[in-house]
């Protein structure tokens, strides 16, 4: 894999803080293609070895996924990057993968929902990724904001009383 100058500065800096960095911004899993690497296997992936003392016992942390993105929030090392995220647009020709969180309403994705809590762009929490063929057929849907089951949403994703309140709001 080769890499610029910045990025090189980058898996540096997370290489030498990887045993400082709280466990919950480090993952074993590429954020573009779902898989989850170890010692051996992490081709065009840049990883790099996990302490011994690592509580959910992983191997590697992935430091730069298979398409360039840089996994672990570079201002966590001290490197100045505004526009960093780990959000992707949101196409149908090339899903995100099971556990990531996407919005319906801005049509991004984000691989760690739990880093980002929320779309940065409209604010709200992220709608759950459903595989292809579990979505439920009843014709009932799931309020996006409170997950009341309801037979119509709104553009939002919303229930009437979510969007009520949020028009008096």
């Amino acid at each position: 894999m080769l890499i610029d100058t910045k990025s090189a500065v980058y898996v540096l800096a997370v290489a030498a803080a990887v045993g400082g960095l709280r466990p919950e911004v480090l993952t074993d899993q590429c954020p573009e293609c779902g898989t989850i690497l170890g010692r051996l296997e992490h081709d065009y992936h840049l990883v790099v070895p996990m302490p011994d003392a690592d509580p959910k016992g992983r191997e590697v942390a992935v430091i730069i996924g298979c398409e360039g993105y840089w996994v672990v929030n570079p201002a966590l090392v001290g490197i100045d990057a505004p526009n960093w995220g780990s959000f992707a647009p949101l196409r149908e020709d090339d899903p995100p993968p099971p556990g990531a969180g996407a919005c319906a309403r801005c049509l991004i994705w984000e691989a760690l929902p739990d880093v980002h809590k929320k779309c940065p762009q409209c604010g709200r929490p992220w709608d759950a990724i459903v595989p292809a063929g579990d979505e439920p057929d009843d014709g009932v849907q799931t309020c996006s904001k409170c997950h009341d089951s309801v037979h119509s949403v709104s553009t939002r994703g919303w229930c009437d009383g979510c969007e009520e309140e949020s028009d008096r709001s």
